[in-house]
């Protein structure tokens, strides 16, 4: 009878389970880009009223509140921009390392290259991260 501790060494290690992670971290990884993304979504929907600006204008200490605003603001697209960076990574990785010289990454690269590379909106995106990092 095989050891319990054998087994399960057999079973983390099955290519099964190796698919399984892979497949579970980029659920995760998806998952955390798009609550970042909600989450700026929210905060920019939040402040971007005649309300709030009314209330802020009302403050005796306005400027003390609009720069921790933009800096929450900043926080939020840094972290929206992050981990969008880091889901497009592991996409790419998991990509070169399950499919390459095989047709299929072929097919996925041509894709990315005739919807991303060149298209403006992709650009501002790269270009607005560069700019973040420059600045911390």
């Amino acid at each position: 009878m095989a050891d319990i501790n054998e087994l399960h060494d057999k079973m983390v290690n099955s290519s099964e389970s190796k698919i399984k992670y892979k497949i579970w971290m980029f659920k995760n990884n998806f998952c955390i880009c798009d609550g970042n993304f909600n989450d700026l979504q929210k905060f920019y929907a939040r402040i971007n009223t005649k309300d709030f600006m009314s209330e802020l204008r009302k403050m005796p200490d306005r400027q003390k509140h609009i720069e921790l605003i933009n800096l929450d603001m900043l926080r939020r697209i840094s972290n929206y921009l992050s981990s969008a960076f880091s889901l497009v990574g592991y996409a790419r990785d998991y990509m070169k390392e399950n499919y390459s010289d095989t047709e299929t990454l072929h097919i996925y690269e041509k894709y990315i290259e005739e919807n991303f590379i060149g298209n403006n909106l992709t650009k501002f995106i790269q270009d607005l991260r560069n700019f973040f990092y420059i600045m911390v």
